[in-house]
C-alpha cells in the first residue's frame, strides 16, 4: 500500500507543499509510480527519526545557498 502526498499532508496536519518539501530535500523517502507516493513505514520511520527536531529549521539548513 502507498500513500498519497495528499495522504501523507492529512497524516501530519501539514499542507501538500510542506509535505514536498520533506520529499524534496530527502527527508522522507518517496517513490514515483503516476505521481509522487510514500510507503507508509517510511512516513512512520520519518516520524521516528525526526521526533522532537524542529523540522523547519532543518528543512531551511537544507535549502540555504552554499
Amino acid at each position: 500500500m502507498l500513500l498519497t502526498v495528499r495522504e501523507v499532508a492529512k497524516e501530519l496536519r501539514v499542507n501538500t507543499n510542506m509535505a514536498y518539501r520533506l520529499i524534496n530535500a530527502g527527508l522522507l523517502p518517496s517513490i514515483k509510480i503516476g505521481s509522487t507516493k510514500v510507503r507508509p513505514e517510511a512516513l512512520k520511520e520519518f516520524l521516528i527519526t525526526y521526533e522532537g527536531e524542529d523540522i523547519e529549521k532543518c528543512l531551511q539548513n537544507m535549502e540555504e545557498p552554499k
